[in-house]
Parts: structure tokens; C-alpha cells; sequence
């Protein structure tokens, strides 16, 4: 989740996001990634363009959150609706990726 309000050029914007794991009775659990080789955060801007960032832990991993905070005043450059998910890969299991969020940045 994104908290506050975010205007161009903010920096230090902290993105995060739960991943859950959904069986097939569609009940959902928080995904323990703390075993994980890798974990991004892809944000699109309003024209559909993704950039990939490397995401980190909150804490350790278990709670499932993994999260980005934006250190570069250059990219988020336009106002309008971003949107944001989460990505994780495991070496045994494979490539699972979260729902988008949306968030506004304003002018």
C-alpha cells in the first residue's frame, strides 16, 4: 500500500505489498517469501509503461511483504493514475505476481 498523498517529483515514496497465496477453494493466506531468490516491485506510470524495480523485505520475509522506496525525484514525472504490484520468484516453485494497486500522483 501506498500511504498519503504522492505529487511529482516526491521522493522516498515507500510501495508495498502483501503477497497472498490463494488455494482452490479461492481461500487466501499471506505467502511466507522469505525463501524467495528474487522480489521486484513494478510500477506503471499512465501511459502503460512498466519499470522493474528490486524490491526488499519489511521485515523478515514471512509476513509476506516486500517493498520499494523511490529514491529518484525523476520518475515519478506526471500526474495522473500509476498503478503498482508485486513480484516474487522461487527457485522450486516458480514466478507468482500480485494483483495491481492503483495510486494517484498529483501535479
Amino acid at each position: 500500500m501506498v500511504v498519503g498523498k504522492i505529487h511529482v517529483g516526491d521522493i522516498l515514496t515507500d510501495f508495498q505489498v502483501v503477497v497472498y497465496d490463494t488455494d482452490v477453494n479461492d481461500a487466501t493466506s499471506v505467502l511466507d517469501v522469505s525463501t524467495c531468490t528474487a522480489k521486484y516491485i513494478i510500477i506503471t506510470d499512465p501511459d502503460g509503461n512498466e519499470t522493474q524495480f528490486t524490491a526488499s523485505f519489511l521485515t523478515t520475509g514471512t509476513d509476506g511483504i516486500i517493498r520499494y522506496i523511490n529514491s529518484n525525484a525523476a520518475f515519478l514525472d506526471e500526474g495522473g493514475v500509476w498503478k503498482y504490484h508485486g513480484r516474487v520468484i522461487f527457485p522450486d516453485t516458480g514466478d507468482f505476481s500480485t494483483n495491481p494497486a492503483l495510486f494517484e500522483v498529483l501535479d
